[in-house]
């Protein structure tokens, strides 16, 4: 039996003997003070554990008590001499508090005495009322042997020290004080962000208020606070809701996290990463309430660290190329996987155990929970600001809008009078004109005469169509819109017509219409010649020269479309770049420093026109110092005359 016993304890070695003093409050026992010994079976008893010690079946621990996630008993072994003149009174406390049975065995000679803690435990069956095993030492002069006794389902962590009894309690009540300003900060955090996602109804504060939420419940459990003041005698319950309230906290926080450093679905990898921390948080939570929770937590917190290759690379990205609160969230990540990693570790037993490693990650969360807080409130602030810019820009669009329909109503208004005032004068012209050209028939003398006549007939035509169209200039300004009346139209003879309507220079323009095509096209005849109007004019107005005014109608197809397109070029100076566009706007001209008559409605007018009936109207450089202005129309399907 000594012989198995000594095997499975592993190498021996001795211990270093603690020996205590009245100038020393506390001892920490990580400097080689501890020995332990493992039991595969746990049914050891203390006697044959006390055997192999004395046999020296124990292996000598460089420090803290650190095995990760076994199913075995642990018995650690210390010796203490106290001299005559150190204090009786001491206290023995373990972290960390998850810690499900501790046995303590205290020889002093031949006598034994034995106490009991634990998580695992009711309060009032524990050695003291402690939120971690703790045990009262009655030291007598001399040496003491203590042996420890560990079976828990959580990791098989211990961190002992010994304390003199004063100096335990001082330090109880500063650790209340501690944990009282960590869990008031977390509430008042929870509180002020829940009223906030209350207010903005944003589902990352949500979603920050649960993950605070779960977080706080976490570690109120885990830190044995739960057990202690609320379920002093329930501790299967205790422990089961600190399972379910880590677990969940576990898949909110990586979930909050891959929300906040917006991972895509496009990242399979992270994604995939990700789903399985989701999946082992949600099965942890239920594995509770099976007495499953021991099997499930070592998968629980593989989760937590293959979450971080999953979001580090996103929260770099943010830092690198994201804007200030991006940079501030992924540098707030970073430091929240730094603290939890090196707690993660030490459950695996990949890092040494120590207080550091037993309370970083909750040191950590508290830390990066009020730099995320502020990081949140900052970019709240900036949301309030830039809303309030676009508020004065909105009112500033407002104001312009409301001043340039003002403009457009005092514009609308002077067409409209324009008009009105011409419309008497044309009666008269038009009625004194056929005055003049009956008695010019009758007398028949001057052939000369009758050329005049002719010329103001066509001018009074072209302002006759003008003013008609003076109510369309008018809805155009306040509608971009048109009431349009489609026929078939000769497109032939309705270029040749428009081109007789212009009082002037219409013997410049050489056009080119082939004489045995006659294309047809579904248009207003009058609208569309009030088009091609305008671009002769157009040409007439900025040609460099009096020659080289050129016409013509050509077939142009138009992806499955047959049409017809109508090109007019003039000698002008080259279009500047954006300008081919922009001159078919309302009120832009081509050249506004040139000595020409006119509002700058005429092209946009004629584009609208052209497009209301499915056509189109361009302008291009054609050539160093020539432009073009071309017109498509769609071919009536009743076919060409």
């Amino acid at each position: 039996m000594l012989l198995a016993l000594l095997i499975l304890g592993g190498q021996a070695a001795h211990a270093d003997r603690v020996e205590l003093s009245a100038d020393t409050p506390r001892i920490d026992l990580d400097q080689g003070q501890l020995s332990y010994f493992r039991d595969p079976t746990t049914k050891r008893t203390v006697a044959e554990a006390r055997a192999a010690y004395r046999e020296q079946g124990f292996q000598a621990l460089p420090g803290n008590l650190g095995l990760g996630f076994t199913g075995d008993a642990v018995w650690l072994a210390v010796e203490v001499t106290r001299p005559a003149d150190a204090p009786t009174d001491w206290v023995l406390a373990l972290e960390p508090p998850t810690l499900d049975l501790v046995e303590l065995y205290q020889f002093h000679g031949e006598q034994m005495q034995r106490q009991i803690s634990g998580d695992g435990l009711p309060v009032a069956h524990r050695a003291l009322f402690h939120r971690t095993p703790a045990f009262a030492l009655q030291l007598q002069q001399g040496q003491t042997l203590l042996l420890l006794r560990i079976k828990t389902s959580s990791q098989v962590t211990a961190i002992p020290v010994l304390s003199q009894r004063a100096a335990f309690e001082q330090t109880q009540v500063m650790s209340s004080l501690v944990f009282g300003l960590f869990f008031g900060a977390m509430v008042l955090v929870l509180l002020y962000n829940l009223v906030i996602a209350l207010l903005i109804r944003q589902s990352i504060y949500l979603l920050y208020c649960g993950y605070i939420l779960l977080q706080t419940l976490s570690w109120f459990s885990y830190d044995g606070l739960l057990g202690l003041y609320l379920l002093p005698d329930n501790p299967l319950l205790a422990n089961q809701l600190l399972g379910g309230f880590l677990s969940l906290h576990i898949a909110l926080s990586i979930y909050f996290y891959a929300r906040l450093l917006k991972v895509e679905r496009r990242h399979r990898f992270s994604r995939m990463l990700l789903l399985y921390c989701y999946l082992a948080g949600s099965v942890g939570s239920v594995s509770v309430f099976f007495g499953l929770f021991h099997w499930v937590l070592p998968w629980i917190m593989a989760a937590v660290v293959l979450s971080f290759p999953a979001l580090a690379p996103h929260a770099v990205r943010f830092i690198r190329s994201g804007g200030r609160v991006e940079q501030i969230f992924g540098g707030i990540y970073l430091l929240f996987a730094f603290m939890v990693l090196n707690d993660v570790l030490a459950s695996f037993s990949l890092l040494p155990a120590s207080l550091w490693s037993a309370y970083s990650a909750q040191i950590g969360q508290l830390i990066h929970v009020l730099a995320l807080h502020l990081a949140l409130y900052y970019q709240v602030r900036l949301g309030e600001r830039q809303r309030d810019e676009a508020h004065i820009k909105l009112e500033i669009a407002r104001h312009d809008a409301e001043e340039e329909r003002s403009r457009r109503r005092e514009q609308d208004q002077l067409l409209q009078m324009i008009g009105h005032e011409v419309r008497t004068p044309i009666a008269i012209i038009v009625s004194t004109l056929e005055s003049l050209q009956l008695m010019e028939q009758e007398a028949n003398d001057d052939p000369d005469k009758a050329l005049r006549y002719q010329r103001i007939q066509r001018a009074v035509q072209r302002m006759e169509i003008l003013m008609q169209l003076v109510g369309v200039n008018a809805r155009a300004l306040r509608e971009d819109a048109y009431q349009i009346r489609i026929e078939s139209v000769d497109l032939r003879r309705l270029c040749r017509s428009a081109l007789d309507l212009l009082v002037e220079g219409a013997e410049r323009i050489t056009l080119d219409l082939p004489p045995d095509w006659s294309p047809q096209v579904r248009a207003d005849a009058q609208m569309l010649s009030f088009a091609v109007l305008n671009l002769y004019d157009n040409a007439l107005k900025y040609s460099l020269t009096p020659e080289g005014i050129e016409a013509d109608l050509h077939p142009l197809r138009q992806g499955d479309r047959d049409g017809v397109c109508l090109r007019i070029c003039n000698p002008a100076s080259p279009l500047a770049a954006g300008m081919e566009e922009r001159i078919f706007e309302k009120f832009v001209r081509i050249d506004e420093h040139a000595n020409q008559p006119g509002l700058g409605l005429g092209l946009h007018l004629a584009r609208r026109i052209v497009e209301q009936q499915q056509g189109w109207l361009k302008a291009r450089n054609a050539g160093t110092n020539r432009v073009c202005f071309e017109l498509w129309l769609p071919i009536d399907s009743g076919g060409e005359a």
